[in-house]
């Protein structure tokens, strides 16, 4: 069967152009729904992140214990004590159990000096420390310095957020680009077959170049489609990132970013510099245990060993506790040591850091500025091939043009498109690495 048959009987073009019709038409369709631009999904990411709120709850309890703190040092603690000891005598004064604080010189029991017989206490008790501000000021600071430290990890935790989701942005816009050149391909397709249909039944055409053509239109409506799977899946990939489960298709805003100004100072060292605050206040807090320590205590109610006599046991005492620490083997000698050393690695991390950010940002500089040159040569180089394709329809109309010079022009002409949108895409990655690390 020939394929002008195939044609006249409907058996070969009209499903494959219906498919490419859906295909063009779809944006009209499904990216009309809604625009999202990249800072959408930025402040959706930061307000949904479970790291984020989970350093933010950790804050709070810093907060939290610096309160807990100030109890335990510095509060006076007042406690109630209740206590009955039972002592009994045996043999004693003729009898032979006896509860008393005069024992029979052959009884048996525990010592009376030791007992006096039992006990039956009351007591409302009272310990406040004294002269506590060297030993909860190394506490506090180290609390400070936590909560520094929290601030800090919730800034970079950020930070990294906002760099996935503008990676991720920019590649899923990235497929976009290319649905939309994939359609502008069909579209020029649609209009060459149109052409390609009246020479030939004209008998001006062969039936194999309108076969090429109809090939050529079926691969790109196919290319459309994978393409169009991936940008669903990238789109899932970034409502995952950033904790949306809405499921609208969308379009994607194309991103505007500028690269920030080169930082004299970056934000990745001020982890070093809090982590060195960090370690200092360890070893003060360490040494807070070699401080005096002096407490006031006293209590008040009943304490009493003889129960007849207990109404006239009620009183009173106060009295004074001093500590001093003597000797622990050297032990703050040792803190001493490892914390010097400890801050040695710090540093060393730091610089090493500080260089591969400077040699880093120095390294994307220059390709950002090679990529921008190769993307206004590949610009103007497509502005030539929509030339050619404007003429070559004008030679189509005429049938004075090959398909396969068509066909070529064309496969070109997409593979010039393929490369720009590349570029464009590489170009934004490296201006966000950048400014990824140019903070």
């Amino acid at each position: 069967m020939s394929i002008k048959k195939l044609y006249a009987e409907g058996l070969f073009p009209g499903k494959i152009l219906l498919l490419g019709l859906l295909l063009i038409s779809a944006p009209f369709y499904s990216f009309s729904q809604a625009i999202r631009p990249l800072s959408y999904y930025l402040e959706t990411a930061a307000r949904n992140n479970p790291a984020l709120k989970e350093n933010s709850n950790r804050q709070s309890l810093n907060a939290i214990q610096k309160n807990i703190i100030s109890a335990q040092v510095s509060t006076p603690q007042v406690s109630l004590t209740g206590d009955y000891l039972l002592s009994p005598f045996f043999n004693s004064n003729g009898k032979a159990v006896e509860i008393t604080n005069n024992p029979s010189a052959k009884a048996f029991g525990y010592d009376v000096g030791i007992t006096n017989g039992g006990l039956y206490s009351a007591l409302l008790n009272i310990n406040v420390p004294l002269f506590t501000r060297k030993i909860s000021a190394p506490l506090f600071l180290q609390n400070k310095i936590q909560q520094d430290q929290l601030t800090n990890e919730q800034l970079a935790i950020a930070h990294e957020l906002g760099n996935k989701v503008t990676t991720q942005f920019i590649e899923t816009f990235q497929l976009q680009q290319q649905i939309q050149s994939a359609r502008e391909l069909l579209n020029l397709l649609t209009d060459r077959i149109v052409i390609a249909k009246k020479l030939m039944e004209k008998g001006l055409l062969p039936a194999g170049d309108y076969l090429l053509l109809q090939i050529e239109y079926g691969n790109t409506a196919n290319d459309t489609l994978d393409l169009e799977m991936k940008f669903n899946a990238g789109i899932g990939l970034l409502n995952n990132l950033c904790g949306i489960s809405d499921t609208t298709i969308v379009q994607l805003e194309m991103p505007v970013l500028e690269i920030s100004p080169l930082k004299t100072s970056f934000n990745y060292l001020e982890k070093y510099r809090i982590d060195s605050l960090g370690n200092a206040a360890l070893e003060k807090v360490f040494n807070v245990k070699y401080q005096p320590q002096l407490n006031l205590f006293g209590n008040t109610g009943l304490n009493a060993s003889y129960a007849p006599d207990m109404a006239r046991n009620l009183g009173l005492s106060a009295g004074v506790h001093l500590a001093v620490p003597i000797y622990d083997g050297h032990q703050k000698k040792l803190i001493g040591s490892l914390s010097r050393i400890n801050q040695q690695i710090l540093d060393d991390n730091k610089t090493n850091i500080a260089l591969q950010l400077k040699n880093s940002l120095r390294l994307l500089e220059n390709a950002i500025g090679k990529k921008q040159n190769i993307i206004t040569r590949q610009q103007e180089q497509l502005k030539q091939y929509q030339t050619l394709l404007r003429v070559y329809r004008e030679q189509a109309v005429n049938g004075q043009l090959s398909v396969i010079v068509f066909t070529t022009a064309l496969s070109q002409y997409k593979t010039v498109q393929q490369k720009i949108s590349q570029e464009q895409t590489d170009l934004l990655l490296l201006i966000s690495n950048y400014n990824y690390l140019n903070w």
